[in-house]
């Protein structure tokens, strides 16, 4: 992938992520643009969309949690 700008991958990870979610309830193919390139994802090709999120996820800086930091339960050994 090209460099992008905070605003086009945010555009394009929140693109691919409601195409899984549709996919993800019922509906049978989903179109995602980047850039000029179009990929039509279905429940098929399903882990190529995951793999594409991943990927946005990665190039943006944020994971999952959409940029959020994760807080993780902390203990205290005496």
């Amino acid at each position: 992938m090209s460099c992008l700008t905070t605003e086009q991958c945010r555009a394009y990870l929140a693109e691919a992520r409601a195409a899984l979610h549709a996919i993800s309830t019922g509906k049978h193919r989903q179109t995602v643009q980047y850039g000029e390139r179009r990929v039509t994802y279905t429940q098929a090709n399903v882990a190529d969309l995951r793999a594409y999120i991943s990927q946005l996820e990665a190039q943006c800086g944020c994971g999952a949690t959409g940029g959020a930091s994760v807080r993780r339960p902390f203990g205290v050994i005496w």
